[in-house]
Formats: structure tokens, sequence, C-alpha cells
């Protein structure tokens, strides 16, 4: 790992320890964590950016903070909720991923252009709900299959940290996109 690496890893424990002490999400911690995930992104942070038909946003934060505590709480969200949290979040899907990551990372994995470059998709699909959910899904089968153990073993070595199974998945794709 490089030292830029090790550094953003050191950033990512500590994004992760500010959520996992939250008992409730408030609006506060949704603007904080928000900016958590564009840190690790070129393009500069627009929570609930208007339409340009009426220049207004089409979702509220009690909404999101909603379905933000619904996340937090280990329920599941639907492809709408996704979809709202994607909206609001600079209509990104990718910033979305890292924020439900930071928020919840046994049931979300980072999803970003490197993972779907290892993938072998097509860049336009970073921004597909639906595909993220079956990246979800293939992430969770892969972590339960029985030699993901010795991996998963590897990677924290690797990280000299423990991580969750989404994230030692989508981190080597991650990392691997990358040569």
């Amino acid at each position: 790992m490089t030292d830029e690496d090790r550094w953003n890893f050191k950033s990512y424990i500590e994004f992760l320890r500010y959520f996992r002490h939250l008992k409730v999400i408030r609006l506060n911690h949704f603007l904080i964590g928000s900016h958590f995930a564009y840190g690790w992104m070129p393009t500069m942070l627009r929570l609930f950016p208007k339409t340009k038909a009426n220049n207004k946003s089409i979702h509220n934060p009690r909404t999101v903070l909603k379905i933000l505590n619904k996340v937090k709480r280990n329920n599941t969200i639907n492809t709408n909720e996704m979809d709202i949290l994607k909206t609001s979040i600079n209509n990104s899907l990718v910033g979305t991923s890292k924020l439900l990551h930071f928020i919840n990372p046994k049931n979300y994995p980072i999803w970003d252009a490197r993972v779907v470059k290892y993938l072998n998709l097509k860049n336009h699909n970073v921004r597909n709900v639906e595909y993220y959910e079956c990246f979800r899904k293939r992430c969770n089968e892969i972590g339960k299959e029985g030699k993901f153990l010795k991996f998963h073993r590897k990677v924290e070595s690797l990280v000299k940290n423990k991580v969750t199974a989404y994230r030692a998945i989508e981190f080597v794709m991650w990392k691997s996109a990358r040569k």
C-alpha cells in the first residue's frame, strides 16, 4: 500500500467510528458524512440539487434522514429510497454508496468508477441503482462462500485493520482497477 492509501484508510476508519457511535442520524451528521464521502471524490458536493423545471429540490432533509436512520438500524432500503438519497446527494450513486457504507459498512459496499471498471461494465452504469443493488447482493453471496474467510483475512492483513466483508471485496476491486 502507498502512503496515500494508508492515510485514506486511516480516514476511512475515522469515518466509520463517527457513525458507529451515533444512536440517531440528524441533519448535522448527514452534512458531515456527505462531506466525508465527497472528500474522496473529485467533484464538489451539492446537497438537494434543484430541478431545472421549477428550481426546487425534489426531496427534503426529513425524508433523507428517515432513510439514513433506517440504514443505521440495519434495515434494507428499497430502490425508491436509494433513488431519493441519490438525487439528494449530488445526484450521485457513488457519493450515496460511500455515505451508506460509512453508516452501515456491513450492509452497503462502496460503488464507484473503479469498481465498475473492474466489473467490466460501461462507465454510465456507475449511476444505475439496479446495478448497485446487484453488486450489493453479489458481494453478500461472495462473503458467504467457504473460501472467502481466507481472502478476507489476507485483505485485513494487507490494510492492517479489521474490515467488513463488503469492504474487503470492493477494496480489492478498487485497487485492481487502478493499475
